[in-house]
């Protein structure tokens, strides 16, 4: 897929609900974003998403601060935001939805697919930016009823597989299972790690104090990890629970401040990106529980795929002691620049080892050194080995 040389492209990025939402996939998409406007300088970028309600909207001007603000990359405003006209609620309109955006991807030379879906495009190269698998046509449970439905379901998957001329995993682990329930061929696929913005070393100064980085909701685990703050009995230790929280969440919330009701449990909801580094800095030891409850045989999907906030931390020199599980476990080297956990015993006897000794400060160096393997520098150099712009 060579475009060296080319100027004035059409580039688009598909991604919903942008104008709106925060997480992974969107933080993937600012880094991803903020490459190519340094690779194609003179491109015309559009960002494809969908619907959005008329009192969620933003100029670009505003989404692009809101982006490098966020997510700690330098996003351009030199782009224009494409909504679909047409509002997905049921099933007729999403694959109106989906024709409408499909047809418009015909007049970009590259177009991006950011989200998890099953939509195709009609771009000149397209590349889908692959978070997890969606499940297959061919496995869904409409087909599974019907099995009469099975030759028009396994023609969709054959379209769906063959419109991508690229698939970027953002790790091994979701490669791996891209594999598995796709048959996408190895020639076909790249492991492009999610850039991460990185937070200045933090490892002189550090509290008594564990992080824990995630949207407030069920599927973090972040009820486990509370009740295992409560059992440390480490001394005069906090515990600061970052991120953001959705009034669907209200009920999980206050089932986590039950919980915590008498321990040192702070709660910093939608911080900025200058007071959430500050949180990093000053942390001693970073926590991750997503997939503790989850068997990957079974719900591969609902592990984490990768981990940034975990490399984030890592960056301003946190101790990770996260699960061993998904993509964590590319992250993390046990023993060297963190610790991994199976059972929530494993995580406080090995939060505890930390917290008795400091534990080495070679081990924070570490972390940091490890974290810079994916920075934006390496991230941006990987894609122009994958599209021919390596100078």
């Amino acid at each position: 897929m060579d475009f060296k040389g080319r100027l004035n492209m059409n580039i688009g990025i598909f991604i919903a609900d942008i104008e709106f939402r925060t997480g992974g996939s969107e933080s993937y998409f600012a880094g991803l974003l903020s490459a190519l406007q340094k690779m194609y300088s003179q491109a015309k970028f559009e960002i494809l998403t969908t619907c959005t309600p008329k009192k969620l909207r933003t100029d670009e001007s505003s989404l692009a601060e809101r982006l490098s603000e966020t997510y700690g990359f330098h996003v351009c405003s030199a782009f224009k935001v494409i909504r679909c006209p047409i509002k997905a609620t049921n099933a007729l309109t999403v694959l109106r939805a989906y024709r409408w955006m499909r047809q418009y991807s015909e007049r970009f030379d590259m177009l991006f697919n950011c989200s998890r879906n099953l939509m195709t495009f009609k771009a000149k190269k397209n590349i889908s930016i692959m978070h997890f698998p969606v499940q297959s046509y061919t496995a869904s449970k409409t087909a599974c009823r019907m099995p009469f439905l099975l030759p028009v379901a396994r023609r969709l998957d054959e379209k769906w597989k063959e419109s991508f001329d690229v698939f970027l995993c953002n790790s091994h682990y979701t490669e791996r299972h891209l594999k598995k329930i796709w048959g996408i061929p190895e020639k076909k696929i790249s492991v492009v790690y999610p850039p991460v913005g990185m937070v200045r070393s933090g490892t002189l100064g550090k509290k008594r104090q564990i992080i824990v980085c995630s949207r407030i909701e069920p599927s973090k685990s972040l009820h486990v990890l509370v009740e295992a703050f409560t059992r440390l009995d480490s001394g005069d230790v906090t515990l600061a629970i970052v991120g953001a929280k959705l009034p669907e969440d209200e009920a999980y919330y206050q089932r986590l401040v039950k919980i915590a009701d008498g321990y040192d449990v702070v709660f910093h909801f939608n911080p900025s990106r200058r007071e959430l580094e500050e949180l990093y800095r000053e942390s001693l030891i970073f926590w991750h529980a997503k997939g503790l409850e989850t068997e990957e045989s079974l719900k591969p999907d609902l592990l984490e795929h990768f981990g940034i906030t975990t490399v984030e931390a890592m960056s301003a020199g946190c101790i990770p002691v996260v699960i061993d599980k998904g993509g964590q476990q590319e992250i993390v080297d046990e023993g060297i620049n963190g610790f991994k956990w199976n059972t929530t015993d494993e995580l406080l006897e090995k939060t505890r080892a930390v917290l008795a000794n400091g534990h080495s400060i070679a081990m924070q160096k570490a972390a940091e050194e490890k974290a810079q393997s994916y920075n934006f520098d390496t991230f941006c150099m990987r894609l122009e080995n994958i599209f021919g712009e390596k100078k």
